[in-house]
């Protein structure tokens, strides 16, 4: 599969060292679903459509695949990795924690230009869900929650986190393809940048803890409609029935 890149990706390559540019790319491709698990990935192809050398594509992948993101077979080839079931519960943890954190530094900072910036995002991620666009309703997304850290000065807090989280990052994306789970996620942003912006913490933390936990309902959900995606013998243990189903089903048989 040929990848493509946009006119601002393209922009990336030569602001940083090359290496670091088609990384953060790269990234940014898989973090997005614009590559999806599964997808092979060709250092030549790579080279010739970024108009580069091999040598920074392969350090880039060498580096994704440290992060998790690739899976690289020697000599034969290179593929997004799946995403990994059992590491979100952990990984929604880390990002629950910290930003549980600075919304309890946010309380009392919170000033007008950053309440008016907060609804903005939010006002975008509708109408990205509007259009169906889902890259788009993520990008907003994150943009919203990063003011949090903003406001709470807690920036090197945000870079941590967003480069541990990956394979949430990821669900949280494919989570938007679905109407019925992304429907209420920017009724719970409004409800909590109104919160901070009062300086109602339980209300405002409240909210955070309904936002941040409903992927461990909803995950099963999306496993279930698209296990092509995630680690198979992960996807066969989700999709396992249960000790009461089993019974029941035997008892039918009876």
């Amino acid at each position: 599969m040929a990848v493509e890149f946009d006119d601002e990706e393209m922009s990336l390559l030569g602001s940083t060292t090359l290496s670091d540019s088609v990384y953060d790319i790269l990234r940014g491709k898989i973090i997005d679903l614009s590559l999806l698990p599964g997808t092979v990935l060709n250092i030549k192809e790579l080279g010739e459509t970024l108009g580069i050398s091999r040598s920074p594509i392969r350090d880039a992948i060498s580096r994704l695949g440290m992060d998790g993101l690739v899976d690289i077979v020697p000599q034969k080839e290179t593929k997004v990795s799946l995403i990994d079931i059992e590491s979100i519960p952990e990984e929604r943890f880390l990002r629950y924690v910290v930003e549980r954190g600075v919304l309890l530094e946010c309380m009392g900072k919170c000033s007008d230009e950053y309440y008016v910036k907060m609804n903005e995002c939010i006002e975008k991620q509708e109408e990205a869900r509007a259009k169906k666009d889902a890259y788009r309703q993520m990008k907003h997304d994150d943009e919203y929650h990063k003011l949090f850290f903003q406001i709470a000065d807690k920036m090197r807090c945000w870079k941590t986190v967003m480069q541990n989280i990956n394979n949430y990052e990821r669900i949280r994306q494919m989570a938007l393809w679905f109407d019925d789970i992304s429907a209420n996620a920017c009724e719970q942003h409004r409800n909590m940048a109104r919160y901070v912006y009062l300086g109602k913490q339980d209300a405002a933390l409240t909210e955070l803890d309904k936002h941040l936990n409903k992927i461990l309902y909803e995950k099963q959900t999306i496993v279930q409609k698209y296990p092509q995606y995630f680690i198979t013998s992960q996807v066969q243990q989700v999709e396992k029935p249960s000790l009461l189903d089993t019974l029941k089903r035997n008892m039918n048989l009876l």
